[in-house]
């Protein structure tokens, strides 16, 4: 999709926004070459270049866990953890194992990934610390999710629909 001038001005704001609620004001876009070149130059590649440096850094950063069809809830849980202790909290990943374990073994499953399970188990621990998961990506293969404070999601319903 191409942004008209008028939207591709107003939408840098918005990443920004965007990360300081992911992030907790932890990431700072104008380090951002790509961020700062399509400030510069408000093109639609310049932007997808931003875009995908901009996912890129969130996971090296550990704001952001990437999983597809071959992520083990081990996988999963590590990114996890490695986020939530950008929040100060010891997410107990074993016991995030243990019921995905159990559960799977109780549907019969025990040798695939479900996904699904995976992220419901997940989300149901991080929300007596006030933290939800949330998907910042659904594609057809593979998601990246985001932890945040769960005061901040009416911000993020906000900016997020401006941008989609």
């Amino acid at each position: 999709m191409i942004l008209s001038l008028k939207e591709r001005q107003s939408i840098q704001p918005v990443y920004q926004t965007i990360t300081d609620i992911l992030t907790n004001g932890q990431l700072d876009l104008s380090k951002l070459e790509d961020y700062l070149l399509f400030k510069k130059t408000m093109d639609a590649d310049d932007f997808d270049c931003f875009y995908e440096s901009w996912i890129d850094t969130l996971k090296e950063h550990h704001f952001l866990a990437h999983t597809d069809a071959q992520t083990t809830m081990e996988q999963f849980v590590a990114q996890i953890e490695a986020i939530t202790k950008q929040c100060n909290i010891n997410f107990d990943t074993q016991l995030a194992i243990d019921r995905y374990n159990s559960y799977m073994k109780t549907l019969g499953l025990e040798h695939i990934n479900f996904d699904v399970l995976q992220a419901n188990i997940v989300a149901s621990m991080l929300r007596p610390y006030q933290l939800e998961l949330i998907v910042l990506f659904d594609g057809y293969n593979n998601q990246d999710f985001c932890v945040i404070f769960k005061d901040k999601i009416e911000s993020l319903k906000e900016k997020e629909a401006y941008i989609k």
